[in-house]
């Protein structure tokens, strides 16, 4: 029996796309609408903070060995994906001089984030993603960021991270 669990990250990715690509066609619009008015309600975005959190886990949390800092992976990320490209995706409150030199740390810190559940989402669906460190006292990451911008973010790097644990080759070879 073989382990898919590797492969999460990559098919979260397509799945994404798919839907995103789905949700603009009337029939999708009708599905959710449909399945809303059975729990009650009147009006139901599909691309909403669970869908946001889901994707940020399945990318980020699950292939949790990419963001060691002295991991091939990592190295190989903060090549491909220049911090100041990743960081451009948030509002930065509070960073860490790793996090804003190299874009593994910053994914990292976001990912410990998500792990943790450290993040709000308000009515607006923006959410706000904080980490600190075991020997802090205080957050020493703080970002801000919309529903929309992490899904630009997820849409730019989310190819490169999706296929980074499974095919480093591949991922290489991938431009955001």
């Amino acid at each position: 029996m073989s382990d898919l669990r590797n492969e999460i990250p990559q098919r979260a990715f397509i799945n994404a796309q798919i839907l995103q690509q789905a949700a603009l066609t009337p029939d999708f619009q009708a599905a959710v609408q449909q399945v809303a008015k059975v729990y009650g309600l009147i009006q139901y975005e599909f691309m909403n903070p669970a869908y946001v959190a889901s994707l940020l886990y399945c990318l980020l949390v699950l292939p949790r060995e990419v963001f060691a800092s002295d991991d091939q992976n990592a190295l190989l990320l903060d090549r491909a994906l220049p911090a100041a490209l990743v960081a451009s995706f948030f509002d930065v409150d509070t960073i860490s001089e790793d996090a804003q030199n190299r874009s593994s740390q910053f994914i990292r810190r976001l990912r410990n984030s998500v792990a943790h559940a450290r993040f709000t989402v308000d009515n607006d669906m923006n959410f706000r993603f904080t980490d600190r460190s075991p020997r802090d006292q205080a957050d020493t990451f703080i970002v801000r960021a919309s529903a929309a911008m992490i899904i630009n973010f997820l849409s730019h790097v989310g190819s490169f991270l999706a296929n980074l644990r499974s095919n480093p080759l591949t991922a290489a070879d991938t431009k955001p």
